[in-house]
């Protein structure tokens, strides 16, 4: 691992071997030395050829060959990466031969041995397991056997299809995919042909096709200093709008006016989530823009009026599905599985049959056959539809296309359906005590847990409804909490003794933008108190917490080995398993409560039911005060008792 040209030959005890080395080495007639047998000899003389010829046509390092190429892991894994991770990682995965076996001990080794030498910072095992994780997702890592500890890189002769078309979810050749010879002699002939460097053909070429309202906001200077930074960039490559700003010493939304101007143009030819990244076109589709002229002519600055793009499912979404979303605060997961979806639909079909007017629903049928056929479950392939059928329903209801073509979804096995008994409750409660996290003050980490199984159990919370980590989502806080007697409610009129509970939840707060209103229970009211003595001034959360998913998920699973508590499979219990237990036992008692509760009847106050009577909240208070409990919960009456007298 002296440099990015060397590698580690695996059958020759880890000795390293400069690449330009390996091709005098294949060539010898007794190759017997090498210590190889004779399939990987063949099959390492294959790959080398493969990797000087991607070297050769890109005219760049390994390490920049794959980072440019293949590195695509931050829509999930990836952003949990550090940049000065990845890059140590794809220094690795650069020296390491083809099929390669490496363990993670000896990538981490190299890496702080490297970092030893340069003075880097060093980097530990979960963070150096969540880059292997991310390579994963990206293609780079071809195999992991099942304990993870041995990592098989994808071949160099694998690569040569991926690069052009960027497709990261198959390792499967594209037969329509143009190879790396055509884009660089189409980037060469461009060169040759207009006399001029990369800089300056972009500017020929674009500047004239700015339309004025954007010329208007952005002076040709920002133009020229941006299309000079696109010129640097390798065919298809991404750059983030900081990296642009760096490179042109521009501030950035004098950067992101100017790639506004330019989005119109065929340079750009995709943005990614909120305009932070974008895709430069490739030098071969330059051609058609291009018309042979004399050497000796002058070049035309006429302007070029710019052909009409074609409505495809990824324009589709970023006018009109995105914009919706992040108005209604979806998660950002939802428009990853989107994005996912549209994807892995660009890198099927051919530009032709991207356009939403040409789809029908012979090819859905087509794209699901092959999803199928690339050993994606029936689940997966049925979440992939959904996703481009909303999008396609976006285009309908924008007046892009007429009627939305639709595909049945695929049958699937349903999950099983657990949920806790009142027992199960008891043994968690039970073991609380022996719990060590969270530290907070005011509060022991036990009676932490027990507020916080109780508040889960009665009222059925979704987990970050309780507790949030998640960016952009709320969790309770102490408005929601009301420890008047009479109810919050404008219309109601009930009076429960133990107070109110009203919040609206964040998942419906477009659907159902009314609050719902509960009556506390004397078992929340008890939680409630203890929170109450360990709350600070300064914090609005209902539940003070370090707010470490990590930690969180870790734990749960201790306290359900502390209580001897699990599944009928012996997995443990997840927290959504909470929610379908407390619906499953309200419903159990009383007919409607159920869905009252958890949020799931209509609250609407136009409903005539609603309007004209007041029975929801008598019955909530009637009947979650005889709702059955599990015995553990009478503790907390005592410890919020004491907790009262001692502050």
């Amino acid at each position: 691992l002296a440099s990015t040209e060397n590698l580690i030959l695996g059958g020759t005890g880890g000795r390293v071997v400069a690449w330009q080395e390996m091709a005098s080495l294949f060539d010898r007639e007794g190759y017997a030395n090498c210590e190889l047998p004779q399939t990987t000899f063949t099959a390492l003389r294959a790959s080398t050829k493969a990797k000087n010829r991607l070297l050769l046509q890109y005219s760049a390092s390994a390490k920049t060959l794959i980072s440019n190429a293949c590195f695509r892991g931050g829509d999930t894994w990836g952003k949990w990466v550090s940049a000065d991770l990845q890059r140590e990682v794809m220094l690795v995965l650069a020296g390491a031969g083809t099929e390669c076996l490496l363990s993670a001990g000896a990538i981490g080794a190299a890496i702080a041995g490297r970092n030893n030498v340069e003075g880097m910072v060093k980097f530990t095992a979960p963070e150096l397991h969540r880059a292997l994780h991310a390579l994963e997702q990206s293609g780079l890592v071809w195999k992991r056997d099942g304990s993870r500890k041995s990592i098989r890189f994808i071949r160099w002769d694998m690569l040569e299809p991926m690069i052009p078309q960027r497709a990261m979810w198959s390792y499967a050749p594209d037969p329509r995919a143009r190879t790396l010879n055509e884009v660089l002699e189409a980037k060469k002939a461009l060169l040759a042909q207009f006399n001029v460097d990369a800089s300056k053909l972009i500017e020929l070429l674009a500047l004239p096709r700015v339309s004025a309202s954007a010329s208007g906001r952005v002076s040709d200077g920002v133009l020229k200093a941006i299309l000079s930074c696109i010129a640097c960039y390798d065919t298809g490559c991404n750059a983030t709008l900081k990296e642009i700003a760096g490179a042109t010493g521009l501030d950035p939304t004098t950067v992101q006016r100017a790639l506004q101007a330019l989005e119109g143009l065929d340079l750009i030819v995709e943005k990614g989530l909120g305009n932070q990244r974008v895709r430069f076109a490739r030098w071969d589709n330059f051609a058609p823009l291009v018309q042979p002229v004399d050497e000796t002519a002058t070049v035309s600055t006429e302007t070029v009026k710019p052909k009409k793009r074609q409505p495809t499912l990824r324009a589709v979404y970023d006018r009109h599905v995105k914009p919706r979303l992040i108005k209604r605060n979806r998660a950002r997961s939802t428009m990853v599985e989107l994005l996912r979806a549209v994807d892995a639909w660009d890198c099927f079909w051919p530009p032709k049959l991207q356009n939403v007017r040409r789809i029908r629903h012979k090819h859905l049928e087509k794209w699901q056959n092959h999803l199928l056929d690339q050993g994606l479950s029936a689940c997966t392939v049925n979440r992939y539809l959904k996703a481009i059928g909303q999008i396609l329903r976006a285009a309908v209801n924008s007046g892009i296309i007429a009627n939305r073509p639709s595909l049945e979804q695929l049958p699937t096995r349903p999950a099983t359906l657990w949920y806790m008994q009142l027992a199960d409750m008891d043994k968690l409660i039970g073991s609380c005590d022996q719990m060590t996290w969270p530290r907070l003050p005011g509060l022991t980490p036990g009676q932490w847990w027990q507020a916080a199984l109780v508040l889960y159990w009665i009222y059925g919370f979704r987990t970050q409804e309780v507790l949030a980590f998640g960016v952009g989502r709320r969790s309770l806080s102490w408005d929601s909490i009301d420890l008047d007697p009479q109810t919050p409610n404008p219309a109601g009129m009930a009076v429960n003794e133990w107070g109110w509970l009203s919040y609206v939840p964040q998942k419906q707060e477009w659907t159902k933008p009314d609050p719902l209103y509960l009556p506390l229970t004397k078992h929340a009211r008890a939680a409630i108190d203890l929170l109450q003595c360990g709350r600070q001034e300064s914090s609005e959360l209902l539940f003070p917490w370090p707010r470490s998913q990590k930690q969180l998920y870790m734990r749960w699973r201790e306290l359900q080995k502390l209580a001897g508590v699990a599944t009928k499979g012996g997995k443990p219990f997840c927290f959504k398993h909470i929610r379908k237990s407390a619906a499953t036992h309200l419903e159990r008692h009383y007919r409607g409560l159920g869905a009252a509760v958890i949020g799931w009847a209509d609250r609407d106050v136009s409903m005539v039911m609603s309007r004209h009577y007041a029975v929801n909240e008598l019955m909530l208070v009637e009947q979650l005060a005889s709702y059955p409990v599990p015995d553990a919960f009478d503790s907390l009456l005592s410890s919020a008792t004491s907790s009262a007298s001692k502050a």
